[in-house]
């Protein structure tokens, strides 16, 4: 099966060559680079994009693109390199202050992926996946009164975001809070009851707080 999927992905590729052969355009070497980067062949990705800049360095898209790349090959102070040339070309580029904000969270720069996150949501307030990102961050700094904040916030435009509920009650368990952090657990459950990391999270819980 891995064979046959590795074959048509040749093919596929084969096919792009071909029809770039013919006349690249812009739009052409963004959906190989991106096909590339989505069968995780980051390399030959990275190079489409960079196809791209060399006809025009301007093109904010391929900067971030080929950030992304880079960061899914742990090349993350290359991929901020990346977002900082994509948001000195668009300084409210909010993808790029977003995946800025997750590199510099890989490297355990939380205060200054907060201050991405912070400007992407000064840009739109109501970002839910923001939030949740920024409140991970907040989280993984130590500052579980400020990721709590950050999902309640998600809760508040939508009660029944069940990432939200779980990651408030990771948090509220770390501050030993174990009965608010069990409510979180069993809410996310009513509205999804298949939701696996709820479960696994509520156990370990319910075993910290000696009731399992």
């Amino acid at each position: 099966m891995k064979q046959q999927i590795k074959y048509v992905l040749t093919i596929l590729i084969l096919i792009f060559n071909i029809s770039l052969c013919k006349g690249e355009t812009i739009e052409d070497l963004f959906e190989k680079g991106n096909f590339l980067a989505n069968n995780g062949r980051y390399e030959e990705a990275i190079d489409s994009y960079n196809r791209i800049l060399d006809i025009n360095p301007n093109i904010f898209e391929a900067w971030n693109y080929k950030g992304i790349a880079l960061h899914n090959m742990w090349i993350y102070k290359g991929a901020i390199d990346c977002y900082n040339k994509a948001l000195d070309i668009n300084p409210k580029y909010i993808d790029a202050l977003v995946n800025k904000g997750l590199s510099l969270s890989k490297l355990g720069e939380y205060d200054e992926a907060e201050d991405c996150y912070n400007k992407a949501l000064d840009i739109n307030p109501k970002d839910m996946e923001i939030l949740i990102k920024k409140g991970c961050c907040l989280y993984n700094r130590g500052d579980y009164d400020g990721a709590i904040d950050c999902y309640n916030e998600v809760l508040d435009i939508n009660p029944k975001y069940v990432r939200a509920l779980n990651y408030k009650g990771v948090a509220l368990h770390n501050q030993g809070e174990y009965e608010e952090a069990l409510e979180c657990y069993n809410e996310a459950l009513n509205i999804d009851p298949n939701y696996t990391e709820a479960w696994n999270n509520r156990k370990i819980t319910l075993r910290a707080s000696g009731k399992y």
